[in-house]
């Protein structure tokens, strides 16, 4: 056998690994039941909202306790709370919920993935359990639902808390933080190309594993089982669907700009707890909050990045505490 009919072997062997690595990167859906089966917890809820949603809720603690509830943030899930609601719930009624198009919530019927939606949702959800006036918090997008939430029901929330929360304002800041954390390939997703209904199926592991990744600063949190949650549950039946009809619903400055003067109709004590090393949102998008709120108590935690709660949940857990008791 010639040399260059090896070189040809081998280099078509090559090619094919490469298409069936490719083609092994699409996944089908995964039935709800065999996703529930494996995530649910022995006290998750579904609620039915008036819309026909069916909303994944875990609620823990003192049942005559202060209400706090929960808000997490964008590719997470209630999941994300795992390490602080323990502690929380010595003192508090802790409400947690999966936004539409993520957790266990996945897909809903209207296909309403804005930020208005997940605003209503939480009202919904608070009234279906006679919660009157509650503590909030959010993380990251769930900490920009949390604040809006503040504006539109101002006589429902006591206290405020933005945890890894920022704000864009302009197209520099937009420009700035797509540049910092969307991939150029990711940013077509809304764009008409050939089979892009299939693309939506396209899930490498390796998505998850750097996700999990970029999101902490100290990469030894980053466990397979962390790893392996955050590649399952999109995999949930209709949800990767869910992710592309909320990224195609309106333009990207639709989906992630504010106004600067929301921010100043935020009048309760409000509580900002942000990483150093946050490599998704960084200090820089925080400064509208400082300028704006004048309630605000800021507390930056040192070699953090995105996670907090997960990262220092005990160090978290104590800043809420003087917070909401003081």
């Amino acid at each position: 056998m010639s040399y260059s009919l090896i070189i040809l072997i081998i280099g078509l062997l090559i090619v094919l690994g490469l298409i069936y690595s490719f083609y092994k990167c699409f996944k089908n859906d995964v039935p709800r039941n065999i996703i529930e089966a494996r995530y649910a917890k022995s006290d998750s809820k579904f609620i039915t909202l008036d819309n026909g949603s069916r909303i994944h809720t875990l609620v823990k603690g003192n049942p005559d306790g202060p209400v706090l509830v929960l808000l997490h943030g964008y590719l997470a899930s209630l999941f994300t709370f795992d390490k602080v609601v323990p502690q929380l719930s010595e003192k508090y009624k802790v409400v947690c919920l999966d936004f539409p198009a993520f957790g266990l919530t996945g897909a809903v019927p209207n296909k309403d993935y804005s930020i208005e939606s997940f605003i209503e949702t939480v009202n919904q959800v608070v009234k279906k359990l006679s919660i009157d006036k509650f503590y909030l918090l959010g993380h990251s997008m769930g900490g920009r639902v949390a604040w809006r939430y503040t504006i539109k029901y101002p006589d429902l929330v006591k206290k405020l808390i933005l945890v890894g929360s920022g704000v864009l304002l302009n197209d520099d800041d937009l420009e700035r933080f797509e540049r910092q954390n969307i991939p150029k390939a990711f940013r077509y997703i809304g764009a008409n190309f050939p089979y892009k209904e299939k693309f939506v199926y396209f899930t490498p592991k390796f998505f998850a594993k750097q996700g999990a990744k970029v999101s902490v600063y100290d990469q030894n949190l980053v466990t397979d089982e962390m790893v392996e949650q955050y590649y399952d549950l999109p995999l949930l039946e209709g949800s990767r669907q869910a992710l592309a009809d909320m990224a195609s619903m309106n333009e990207v400055k639709d989906l992630l700009l504010d106004d600067e003067n929301l921010l100043k109709q935020i009048k309760v004590p409000t509580l900002m707890i942000h990483g150093d090393k946050d490599n998704i949102i960084g200090l820089w998008a925080t400064k509208p909050f400082e300028e704006n709120i004048s309630n605000l108590k800021v507390k930056i935690f040192i070699n953090m990045g995105h996670m907090p709660m997960i990262e220092d949940p005990i160090g978290v857990v104590s800043e809420i505490n003087e917070f909401l008791e003081n």
